[in-house]
This record gives structure tokens, C-alpha cells and sequence, in this order.
């Protein structure tokens, strides 16, 4: 997570990058409310797809899955 004041500064992007190159070769799950469009935009432009959407116990919202693929 950034910020607010720092984002859009590809600080997210070098966070995700490296998470990645650290595991590998793996499948990598995420969530985030369905209704949050920069969320699900800035992780498609990274390889995610959704794949379902659902909700969490005792949370209100509805979010979307996303997995990434190698």
C-alpha cells in the first residue's frame, strides 16, 4: 500500500515488481472492492485477471479476485 501522497510515482508498481521477482514462478492472488477502478486497472496493466468476485465475511462490499499467472 502507498500513500496517497505518494502515489502515482510507480512506487506501486517497483513494490509489485519486486514481490514478484522475490517468489518466482508462481501463482499470485489478490482482492480489491469491486467498485475501485484505478485498483483494478492499475493491477490489470501489471498481468492480473479477474477471475471471480465475491464477498468477505462481516464486510459490506463486493470484490473481484484477481490472479497472475506464470
Amino acid at each position: 500500500m502507498v500513500h496517497p501522497n505518494c502515489q502515482n510515482r510507480g512506487i506501486g508498481k517497483e513494490l509489485m515488481k519486486e514481490i514478484e521477482t522475490i517468489f518466482g514462478n508462481v501463482r499470485f492472488e489478490l482482492f480489491t472492492a469491486s467498485i475501485n477502478s484505478k485498483n483494478i486497472s492499475f493491477y490489470e496493466k501489471l498481468g492480473y485477471k479477474g477471475y471471480k468476485t465475491g464477498k468477505l465475511a462481516g464486510i459490506e462490499s463486493h470484490f473481484l479476485f484477481m490472479e497472475k499467472c506464470y
